[in-house]
């Protein structure tokens, strides 16, 4: 969602927190297998490495915040939702009855960033760890393990055996 606001507001030209959010707010953002912007696809245009710095200001303003987690949160009517994202579990959805917090070491996300995007291997690297520190520091909804959550390293494991862990966590003990 934050990355397809960033989009939208980058075509259009706007900078200011609250005219971002009140744009937000008349905007359709349909969340599936595809992201879906007033009707556009732009499942991929959201993962260009330019969004994820037009992200930052929209994540650090409180208007922004708040109107996409009531967008989040709208998006539950009816039941059975899977989310993801850095405040889901601790800001977005709380009281979720199954939490996962996914992690792995810096530089293997840096490798599987870069398998994916390209570009040099070390700057890719850099800018995760930055964005990491701005979203631990961020003032409003900061990045955090939820408590209550199920952490799951996957530094070493196959998606598969991904899969398998967050499938054990959702069954129980």
């Amino acid at each position: 969602m934050y990355r397809a606001v960033a989009l939208k507001a980058g075509r259009l030209g706007l900078t200011e927190p609250d005219a971002i959010a009140r744009m937000a707010a008349g905007t359709s953002l349909s969340m599936g297998e595809r992201i879906l912007l007033d009707g556009e696809d732009v499942t991929e245009a959201i993962r260009r490495p330019g969004i994820t710095e037009a992200v930052k200001p929209i994540a650090d303003s409180p208007e922004c915040r708040a109107e996409l987690v009531r967008k989040q949160r709208e998006s539950r009517k009816g039941g059975g939702l899977v989310t993801e994202g850095r405040d889901q579990g601790s800001v977005v959805f709380p009281e979720a009855g199954v939490k996962i917090y996914l992690d792995a070491a810096l530089a293997v996300r840096a490798k599987r960033r870069h398998a994916q995007i390209g570009g040099d291997l070390g700057e890719v690297e850099r800018a995760i760890a930055r964005r990491d520190q701005e979203d631990r520091t961020r003032r409003v909804g900061p990045l955090v393990r939820p408590p209550g959550a199920v952490e799951v390293d996957t530094s070493a494991l196959t998606v598969e055996e991904v899969v398998d862990r967050i499938l054990a966590a959702i069954k129980g003990p």
